[in-house]
């Protein structure tokens, strides 16, 4: 485990385009680590700096000036990391901050999820008719609707699923209480018709083979894949060069329990136990800096 200094990190100015980029993401919990397993996929080659701020899961019943808050924080805690890119692996923290960091950190440089999830969407729905499964916070905040209003669809129902995080925080993921969450999720989908569902929160694709088992009909769109694919168009511009996949590192940083934060990583992602390491950093400081890769 490294411990924290008080050196500098880079510059989120002075990026390295000779060295490995440095790819980090934040999240409320472990539902990121959906985005960081779809863009290390398609680039096994890079760093990957993982933030889960367990200290304040779940956030979608929390006000969305205080997420915002906690999205600021991380954001400006990633780049002291020497982030090149910072990727809001949360879709509330999308909805409430990515706008302002994309105008302090540069466009290029930080990525949410809503609009490129809806994008998504609009290209597969058959009927128009979409869907959103998402937290309090994120349906009360209408990015979604207001994401898929500007690409020209309006038929957009959402979803809230409080239940859905808590559940899969806890590793419960195929349980009769997940189940049951499900079933009621579905029933308003059904209702209106919907032939598309956006899964608005990036803990739901755990819960996709228990969705495709209940709700074979609705095509469900996970906003990683999207992501991801923006992502690598992104690295490729800015002249990263490809390295070897032997030199792929992944630093996982937890604000809450490590001891369980390392088993919810072996319960959902097996893989990528053997090439992380797993740090605790204390929620009341997003300034800490740890020793640079």
């Amino acid at each position: 485990m490294y411990e924290a200094t008080s050196e500098e990190a880079d510059s989120p100015s002075d990026i390295d385009h000779a060295r490995q980029p440095t790819i980090a993401l934040f999240d409320s919990g472990v539902g990121g680590l959906t985005v960081l397993a779809a863009i290390a996929q398609r680039r096994p080659w890079a760093r990957y700096y993982y933030i889960a701020d367990q200290a304040h899961v779940p956030y979608g019943h929390r006000p969305l000036q205080e997420i915002r808050g906690f999205a600021e924080g991380l954001t400006a805690h990633a780049f002291e990391q020497g982030a090149d890119h910072v990727i809001m692996a949360c879709n509330v923290s999308s909805a409430t901050y990515e706008a302002e960091a994309q105008r302090l950190y540069g466009a290029q440089r930080v990525m949410g999820m809503v609009r490129l999830g809806a994008q998504a969407a609009t290209a597969v729905t058959q009927t128009g008719r979409i869907g959103i499964f998402a937290t309090q916070g994120t349906v009360n905040s209408e990015a979604y609707p207001k994401a898929l209003y500007h690409q020209g669809h309006r038929a957009a129902v959402q979803v809230a699923c409080p239940d859905f995080v808590p559940l899969i925080e806890a590793g419960n993921l195929t349980s009769a209480d997940t189940e049951r969450a499900v079933r009621a999720a579905l029933v308003p989908i059904r209702r209106e018709h919907i032939d598309t569902v956006i899964l608005g929160c990036t803990h739901y694709p755990f819960l996709v083979p228990l969705i495709r088992t209940l709700a074979p009909e609705i095509q469900l769109i996970d906003p990683a894949q999207a992501v991801a694919e923006d992502l690598a168009g992104r690295i490729v511009g800015s002249g990263h060069r490809h390295i070897s996949t032997e030199n792929t590192q992944f630093r996982l940083v937890t604000t809450g329990n490590l001891d369980h934060f390392r088993q919810q990583i072996t319960q959902l992602y097996p893989w990528m136990v053997s090439q992380a390491e797993t740090i605790y950093v204390p929620a009341e400081t997003t300034s800490l800096r740890l020793k640079p890769f």
